[in-house]
Order: C-alpha cells, then sequence, then structure tokens
C-alpha cells in the first residue's frame, strides 16, 4: 500500500517541475514581447511625437484632414 503513496508523490513531484518550468517559459516569452513592445512604441514615438497639450484633440504627428 505504501508503494502506491511513494508513486503518487513522484507523479505529484514530475507535475510540479513540469508546471514551474512552463510557468518559467511563458514568463520568459512575456518579458521578451514586452521588450519588442517597448522598443516598438519608442521608434514609433521618434517618428511621430504626441502632443504635450492634454487639451489638445489627440495628434500623434500624422497628417489629417481638419473638419
Amino acid at each position: 500500500m505504501p508503494e502506491i503513496y511513494i508513486g503518487i508523490l513522484l507523479w505529484l513531484a514530475l507535475q510540479t517541475v513540469f508546471l514551474i518550468a512552463a510557468w518559467a517559459r511563458m514568463e520568459t516569452r512575456i518579458g521578451h514581447m514586452a521588450d519588442s513592445l517597448q522598443r516598438l512604441w519608442s521608434s514609433h514615438d521618434e517618428l511621430h511625437p504626441r502632443s504635450s497639450n492634454p487639451g489638445e484633440r489627440d495628434h500623434n504627428g500624422h497628417n489629417h484632414e481638419e473638419e
């Protein structure tokens, strides 16, 4: 009977290791994606600076026809 408990505990330990490894891989991917997005927005802001006047209607540097 104790052999069953040992098998179950080993299986649970293995599943825990796999879960932690998967979580770490996911966190790494999210970190890389966040860094990529940050670089993308930084380069976009250099090309199209945002308005510093909060009262002004949204204008991000692109040409828009006046209404």
